[in-house]
């Protein structure tokens, strides 16, 4: 093995790493070439953070409209702390409350702006119709095809921009 074939397997340890011989040889060792010590990673995001100016009408929308469910809502020294999630999935959206003037989102073109949030549907157009009548407000009248897929954008009560997606089945895991 040459040392760019060592180095390969420091790097990028957990790789099927083929031989010149056409066989496979498996390498899940978690190992970091810097200090020569087997590591923990990280293994999950936990929560990402949206800024709302009243989280009860947040957690309404949150839940009525887009059909996530209430995670946490507990009163703290530091402020209420109140998340919502996808069904099935561990992420938590933080509902963090904010006054009313500060941070204010610009205005966006359609189209041109990501959300705070990606959350992904199997049938993007259909669930669009299902999220409009229950009210939602999207950047676009509907659901456009794209190089990786189907998108819109919804936008909360705040203006935080929620990214919808389906993903093309070519696409994989890049958008």
């Amino acid at each position: 093995m040459d040392k760019i074939d060592e180095l390969g397997q420091q790097v990028f340890p957990s790789i099927r790493h083929i031989l010149p011989s056409g066989s496979v040889s498996e390498v899940t060792k978690q190992h970091d070439p810097l200090d020569g010590q087997d590591n923990t990673m990280l293994t999950n995001i936990m929560y990402v953070t949206l800024h709302v100016t009243d989280q009860d009408r947040a957690l309404t929308f949150y839940t009525d409209q887009l059909g996530l469910e209430k995670r946490v809502d507990h009163p703290g020294p530091e402020g209420r702390f109140l998340t919502v999630g996808v069904p099935g999935s561990s992420l938590e959206i933080i509902l963090w409350p904010r006054a009313a003037a500060s941070g204010q989102l610009a205005e966006v073109e359609p189209g041109t702006g990501l959300g705070a949030v990606f959350l992904e549907s199997d049938d993007l157009r259909k669930d669009f119709t299902v999220l409009r009548d229950r009210g939602v407000t999207f950047d676009r009248p509907e659901p456009e095809d794209y190089a990786f897929g189907v998108r819109i954008e919804a936008v909360d009560p705040d203006g935080n921009r929620i990214s919808l997606r389906q993903r093309s089945r070519a696409s994989g895991s890049d958008g």
